[in-house]
């Protein structure tokens, strides 16, 4: 089995996600369901490392790969003994600009 380790900005995000949906949506509940169902989505790379999506940028391939857990994806990098889940964001953030800096204005 690989090692799953999460980064700083990872384990933010993952506290950023439950803030909200706790407070921003007053729903406590949900808020332990998403966050409870990224780490079921995370632990499925322990035994298959490769299980997410090849991230391409502007049709060039990247070292990141993309595992989507309800409204979330889950970015990582990844050998063959360490997964390295390096964010976790909404479906609707811009992940380019998050990830690369890129933006429309710029690609």
């Amino acid at each position: 089995m690989v090692r799953v380790i999460l980064s700083e900005l990872a384990r933010c995000d993952l506290l950023d996600a439950r803030s909200y949906i706790e407070n921003d949506l007053q729903n406590t509940v949900a808020a332990r369901k998403v966050v409870a169902k990224i780490f079921k989505s995370m632990r499925t790379l322990e035994r298959f490392p490769y299980a997410g999506t090849p991230l391409q940028v502007s049709g060039l391939d990247t070292d990141y790969r993309v595992l989507t857990s309800g409204n979330y994806r889950i970015f990582y990098l990844c050998d063959e003994k360490i997964v390295r889940i390096v964010r976790v964001l909404s479906g609707r953030r811009d992940f380019m600009r998050v990830l690369f800096g890129v933006t429309e204005d710029n690609q």
